[in-house]
C-alpha cells in the first residue's frame, strides 16, 4: 500500500507549531515583547503605569530567554537598538555577563550590530572584558569577519588609552607624595590644565579617526615632555635645617 506522506507532513507541521507556541508561552512577557520588536509598545509598557504590562516588565528587566540571553541582549541580537536603549534607560544592565563571560558588547560584536556597539561604548562599558575563552568583543568581531565592528572597537581602545594616559598624568601631578618636589607650581598647573582640556576633547571625540587620536597623544607627550622627564628623575631630597 502506498503511504500518503502529506498528512504526516501536516501532522509534523502542526506538532512543530504547537511546540513553538508552548515554548513561547513559557517565555517571560518582556522576552516575548522584545521578539516582536515593537519599540513603541515596550516604551509604553515601561513608562506608563496604566499599561497592562507595566508591572510585569518593570520588575523583570533582566529576565532571560531559554538560551540565557537577557532581554537587553536579545534586543541587541535582533537589532532592536531603540528597545535596547529603552531597557537600559529604565535600569537594565549593560555590564552583566553570562556564565560564559559574554556581555552585551560581545553580543553586539557577534551579531554585527554597530549602532548597539556605539551606544554601549559611549556609555562606558568595559571594552576589555573577556569571555571564558579570553576573547574581547573585538576578537569576536574579527572572528566573524565583522570589519566595521572590529574597526570601531579598535578605535575605542585607542581612545581609551589616550584618556587613561591623560587621567594618570593629571592625577599624578596633583598628589604631592607622588611628585616629591620634582615639579614647580607652574609645571603642575600647566599639566592639569592641558590634561583636562584634552580629556574633554577625547570624551566628545566620537567622530574623529584613530590617526587623529594618536596624533593628539603625540602632541600632548611632546608638550609635556619636560614634565614627564622630571617625573622620571630621582625625588628631590629635603634639606633639613640644623
Amino acid at each position: 500500500m502506498a503511504i500518503d506522506s502529506q498528512p504526516a507532513s501536516r501532522t509534523i507541521s502542526r506538532d512543530s507549531s504547537r511546540s513553538r507556541s508552548a515554548e513561547s508561552a513559557k517565555e517571560a512577557l518582556l522576552i516575548q515583547l522584545v521578539r516582536l520588536g515593537d519599540s513603541a509598545t515596550i516604551a509604553d509598557a515601561l513608562n506608563n503605569p496604566e499599561n497592562a504590562y507595566h508591572a510585569d516588565v518593570t520588575t523583570n528587566l533582566d529576565v532571560c530567554d531559554s538560551e540565557g540571553k537577557r532581554a537587553l541582549e536579545l534586543a541587541i541580537c535582533l537589532g532592536h537598538t531603540e528597545i535596547m536603549k529603552e531597557l537600559h534607560k529604565k535600569g537594565a544592565s549593560i555590564t552583566d555577563s553570562s556564565g560564559s563571560g559574554y556581555t552585551a558588547l560581545h553580543r553586539a560584536a557577534a551579531w554585527n550590530r554597530l549602532d548597539c556597539l556605539r551606544y554601549l561604548v559611549q556609555n562606558d562599558v568595559n571594552i576589555f572584558a573577556t569571555t571564558k575563552y579570553k576573547e574581547k568583543a573585538m576578537d569576536i568581531a574579527e572572528r566573524y569577519g565583522h570589519n566595521e565592528c572590529k574597526w570601531y572597537l579598535e578605535w575605542a581602545e585607542v581612545r581609551f588609552d589616550l584618556m587613561k594616559f591623560l587621567k594618570e598624568m593629571r592625577d599624578t601631578v596633583m598628589e604631592p607624595e607622588r611628585i616629591l618636589g620634582r615639579l614647580t607650581k607652574d609645571d603642575k598647573n600647566q599639566t592639569v590644565t592641558v590634561c583636562q582640556e584634552k580629556l574633554d576633547w577625547a570624551e566628545a571625540a566620537h567622530d574623529v579617526t584613530m590617526e587623529e587620536i594618536r596624533e593628539k597623544r603625540r602632541e600632548i607627550e611632546n608638550f609635556l615632555e619636560h614634565v614627564i622627564h622630571k617625573l622620571n628623575e630621582p625625588p628631590v631630597e629635603k634639606v633639613h635645617k640644623k
